[in-house]
């Protein structure tokens, strides 16, 4: 039995007893959109489209955010717009608070193409690689993948009129102008909206042609748009499930491991509950000789690796460990590649733990024998 959508109806014991850690944020724009649509619209978008991807994704719905930069839109009363600098902060503001109720994704529905300053909102926050991370998608992108690039349909033309007339009939009305500011001996762009306004441009506030509008176009603009919409969200949950981090395993250097790099150890040791000492460490370094390596993010210590050679017979590789901040990234990968380049030409044996035996199966390892370690509380021997 699937559970009821968490949204605005919902009571704050249910959002409480929520165990998902996903939640889908809608932002809207309230905005001419020509004489046949309300100034609502891409409100009603943004919360349509958002409740359809909380219910595919598992995800809570908060309110619609009525509100967007409209700049490009002044001079059409009614018209209500935020600064870029304020949707900016708006947008840190809401992920501060979700992280600070334990949710982990925050996904942002735009209904509204002008509302640019959520992009580098989004990638200023996750940037510093924070509990929570958002994922900020635009309807009107979307729309253009799904019905390929329509020139001369931008703003309350066929695509988005036809849409309305699928989930808000009510609301539409009969005059629905055609206008196609991209024709003619010097056509306009949507950049030109950094210098002229849609009233400037287009009079009627019409960007497309409305006439051409019908509800059952409408249906299949919407169901192709939220295919698309769900399985790429669906893609980049399943990627930072599999690694939270902005920027990925490209800045790692790897260097020989020094003494001076015992307290990085004895942290990796601690943090994986391995039983060695700052003894067994020094021991491991004067031994190994060129063989110890130490990997490095941003100047700080995230993994290492110690290799003995015994003779010229065999090499053994231990103490590879991870920060486990830095984890699936490669990481312990690189370490061990280093390690068996220092080996030369003679073979290399390692014990390996269940999690680490994964990666050495994929990099030719083989098993020799197998061990078991064992303990008993502290006390007498039982008679």
């Amino acid at each position: 039995m699937s559970q009821p959508l968490l949204d605005k109806l919902a009571t704050s014991t249910d959002w409480q007893l929520y165990e998902g850690g996903r939640v889908i944020w809608p932002v809207g724009a309230f905005e001419q959109h020509g004489p046949h649509l309300p100034l609502g619209t891409d409100n009603l978008l943004a919360e349509y489209y958002s409740r359809r991807l909380a219910t595919n994704l598992n995800a809570a719905l908060l309110p619609v955010m009525p509100f967007g930069t409209s700049l490009e839109h002044s001079g059409f009363r009614g018209t209500m717009t935020l600064t870029p600098a304020l949707l900016m902060a708006l947008v840190h503001q809401v992920a501060s608070e979700m992280e600070l109720q334990n949710f982990t994704r925050l996904i942002i529905l735009s209904g509204h193409g002008g509302n640019f300053s959520l992009f580098p909102a989004t990638r200023e926050w996750n940037r510093q690689n924070r509990k929570l991370k958002i994922l900020t998608m635009g309807l009107g992108e979307t729309l253009g993948k799904a019905l390929g690039n329509r020139a001369g349909e931008l703003h309350a033309g066929e695509v988005e009129t036809s849409i309305m007339l699928a989930i808000h009939p009510e609301v539409v009305g009969t005059a629905r102008p055609s206008t196609n500011p991209t024709v003619g001996p010097q056509p306009f762009e949507q950049a030109d909206f950094n210098t002229f306004g849609v009233g400037r441009i287009c009079g009627c506030g019409v960007w497309g042609d409305a006439s051409k509008a019908t509800a059952e176009k409408g249906h299949e603009y919407v169901e192709k748009t939220v295919s698309i919409l769900t399985t790429h969200l669906e893609e980049r949950l399943k990627r930072l499930d599999e690694d939270p981090s902005y920027w990925g395993p490209g800045p790692v250097a790897t260097r020989p491991m020094l003494p001076r790099d015992l307290p990085v150890g004895m942290h990796l040791k601690t943090q994986a509950h391995w039983n060695q000492t700052e003894g067994d460490w020094r021991l491991l370094l004067s031994l190994g000789g060129q063989g110890s390596f130490l990997a490095v993010v941003n100047g700080r210590g995230v993994g290492s690796v110690t290799t003995l050679n015994y003779g010229g017979q065999f090499a053994w590789v231990g103490m590879l460990l991870v920060d486990s901040d830095f984890r699936r990234r490669g990481i312990g990968t690189r370490l061990l590649d280093e390690a068996i380049a220092s080996a030369g030409s003679v073979p290399v044996r390692l014990d390996a733990t269940p999690a680490g035996k994964l990666l050495y199966d994929t990099m030719g390892f083989v098993d020799e024998y197998r061990l078991a370690r064992m303990e008993r509380p502290a006390g007498p021997s039982p008679s």
